[in-house]
């Protein structure tokens, strides 16, 4: 995704929380927090840390036209979501 926004300046991409530690590559769309905002409807574990981001932002995206001009179907999957009510 970063080599797709830094050739079309108009995609950005979207920002996701997460509760792992901070990494030296990590960019502004890795936002590190203690806990998963409750706006974050997509949550999923990977490597026993969690990780999220708000379908409102998605879309909110979409209808700016950031995440490209060429975009014909958008696919988003996460082997091991978890439920709201799971995320601890």
């Amino acid at each position: 995704m970063k080599i797709i926004a830094k050739v079309n300046p108009k995609c950005k991409i979207l920002p996701k929380f997460t509760t792992r530690q901070k990494r030296k590559d990590d960019d502004e769309s890795i936002i590190i927090v203690d806990e998963i905002p409750a706006e974050c409807d997509y949550v999923y574990r990977q490597y026993e840390e969690l990780y999220g981001f708000s379908s409102r932002m998605l879309v909110e995206y979409l209808k700016a036209g950031k995440i490209g001009d060429g975009l014909k179907s958008l696919f988003v999957y996460a082997k091991n979501s978890l439920a709201k009510k799971n995320r601890k």
